[in-house]
């Protein structure tokens, strides 16, 4: 299984991007999705984690809760990034144990469009979450839960 997480709502500016905070509206936020997410998944053996201080902050909020193994911090991830990272993510998750990735738009949505194929439809508000499962003889992921209820419709 993989999950992918964007950010929790963050500052609005900052001089620099990579070092914008999270809001408390945006703490708060993850920290509810947090128990969501550690209900449905708990144990990662490899996270992927943008280096922006917003993703990092998200992750620290998450991982008290969850099981993790192995922690990348790429500049695969952050935003403007190619989502060909997915093809990385596919073998992660092919070695067995579930994969985290935590990111930012757009690149949160485009990786859903790689694995799940590009009619997928995925809308991240800050700090959502999707899950995504294959069966071992399929090639296309699906989403099977997502806390954007938009994106059920």
């Amino acid at each position: 299984m993989i999950v992918i997480v964007r950010h929790g709502q963050a500052e609005a500016a900052a001089l620099i991007d990579r070092n914008r905070l999270l809001t408390e509206k945006g703490k708060a936020s993850v920290e509810k999705r947090a128990e969501e997410l550690a209900g449905k998944c708990r144990n990662f053996r490899e996270v992927l984690v943008s280096p922006y201080l917003r993703t990092l902050q998200t992750f620290d909020i998450l991982k008290p809760l969850l099981d993790v193994g192995r922690v990348q911090i790429t500049d695969e991830l952050v935003p403007n990034a190619s989502p060909s990272i997915a093809d990385y993510i596919r073998y992660a998750d092919g070695q067995g144990g579930n994969v985290l990735v935590v990111s930012h738009m757009p690149l949160v949505s485009g990786i859903v469009s790689e694995l799940c194929g590009p009619s997928a439809f995925s809308a991240f508000d800050p700090g959502d979450f999707y899950l995504l499962d294959r069966k071992e003889d399929e090639v296309l992921y699906k989403v099977i839960y997502t806390t954007n209820s938009f994106s059920l419709m």
